[in-house]
């Protein structure tokens, strides 16, 4: 049985991720339970007198043409161990896409298993590049330029001033966006400031992780904020990693270190007549709408 929320459900569901999401540990799973549970839009699967299964989705804005527009996202999907291989995600899925084809334009969902959304109309609108880079290359910037987080700081002109330089992307409003911030720092992360004077000229969210640090998001108003960044990193730890949009270009930067492809970015036309007649641009499909896009797109925050 599926059902298509789960109020009510805060105990079941935080049990399910305890018992599926292996790489979550305790404090990760309160964590996402406190600031990224959402039960009104969750879809869950009851077999066997027990919750099963879940799909949580979201409801995010998008800039599309510099104009906003509703899409529906995925966050996260699990599944109790025993009960995989039996096309409940699947089913899920269907629900999902059934309630969005009638609420949203699109659907989109980040992922490093596009086939299971290729048979469903999804296109694959972009990539992300994964870089790793030793310490010893993280030699030009300024360590003494960067700052961490507290409270009293207010990071969102920055994001949407970050933020107007790319489209097609999806744009927080300032509380999903500070409780992104929150979120991560409940999950034992840290929110670093790259400093130019007393503003702020980038943020980045990361972990350490053995001596490598792995960046989860990084904003920029300019190549020297990375490189303060960098250079902070490698004074501490053996390398840095980081995922970055296909239209960033780190290898201005890094010349001689090659990306590879990480996650893809999926997106599936609900409803191709209304999307065309809201463009004025004849579209049928993904592909041909994020065609329409002029300028470069910023992968994250899309969960």
């Amino acid at each position: 049985m599926i059902c298509q929320n789960a109020i009510g459900y805060h105990n079941e569901i935080q049990e399910l991720l305890k018992k599926s999401m292996l790489n979550m540990n305790d404090a990760q799973i309160l964590a996402w339970m406190e600031h990224e549970f959402k039960p009104e839009t969750m879809f869950c699967y009851w077999q066997d007198g027990r919750l099963t299964s879940c799909l949580q989705t979201k409801r995010r804005i998008l800039s599309f043409k510099h104009q906003k527009i509703a899409v529906a996202t995925i966050s996260l999907a699990a599944t109790l161990p025993d009960y995989r291989q039996r096309d409940q995600f699947g089913q899920l899925l269907e629900a999902f896409l059934e309630q969005s084809s009638h609420n949203e334009l699109l659907t989109m969902v980040y992922t490093n298993f596009p086939k299971l959304f290729e048979n469903r109309s999804f296109s694959c609108i972009s990539k992300t590049k994964y870089y790793w880079i030793p310490a010893d290359k993280c030699n030009q910037g300024n360590d003494k330029n960067i700052r961490f987080y507290h409270p009293n700081i207010d990071l969102y002109p920055l994001y949407l001033e970050f933020m107007s330089h790319f489209d097609g992307s999806i744009i927080l409003s300032k509380k999903d966006f500070e409780d992104q911030i929150h979120y991560a720092i409940d999950c034992k992360k840290k929110v670093a400031l790259m400093m130019h004077g007393e503003k702020p000229h980038g943020f980045a969210i990361y972990k350490v992780l053995n001596n490598h640090v792995k960046i989860d998001v990084l904003v920029y108003l300019d190549s020297n904020a990375i490189l303060d960044l960098l250079r902070y990193l490698a004074i501490r730890n053996d390398a840095i990693s980081f995922v970055v949009s296909m239209d960033e270009r780190i290898e201005k930067l890094f010349p001689f270190d090659i990306p590879r492809n990480q996650g893809t970015i999926l997106a599936r036309l609900n409803n191709y007549k209304l999307f065309s007649k809201w463009t004025k641009e004849d579209v049928r499909n993904a592909n041909q709408a994020f065609e329409l896009i002029q300028e470069p797109m910023w992968n994250h925050f899309i969960e």
